[in-house]
């Protein structure tokens, strides 16, 4: 999956969202009751490194990606499950992740 979202942010401002955003997403509940698990994240400089478990009951699905931030555009890039696609569609969490994104980086809520 490839998304890219332009922002007015300086690149170390939007990191900082990004970050943040993040955090909210891994402490609130997601729905249909999935559950995060085994979560790594490192920055070096303005690209971001992520993997996690993400399930519900006995099935579970890694996923792993990278976000790049420049100034004025985010680069998200990441290979999604095809039990993912299969329940949900790509097209559909590309949506939920744009919104979010757009939603972080130009400080909506």
């Amino acid at each position: 999956m490839h998304l890219e979202t332009n922002h007015d942010c300086t690149q170390q401002e939007a990191v900082a969202r990004i970050d943040a955003l993040w955090e909210k997403l891994l402490l609130n509940p997601l729905p249909g009751g999935i559950e995060v698990h085994v979560v790594d994240r490192h920055w070096k400089d303005n690209l971001m490194e992520f993997s996690f478990t993400a399930g519900k009951g006995t099935f579970s699905a890694s996923v792993r990606g990278k976000i790049l931030v420049t100034d004025g555009l985010v680069v998200l890039d990441s290979e999604l499950p095809s039990i993912v696609t299969a329940l949900v569609g790509e097209e559909g969490v590309k949506a939920l992740l744009a919104r979010k994104l757009k939603e972080t980086l130009n400080n909506e809520s």
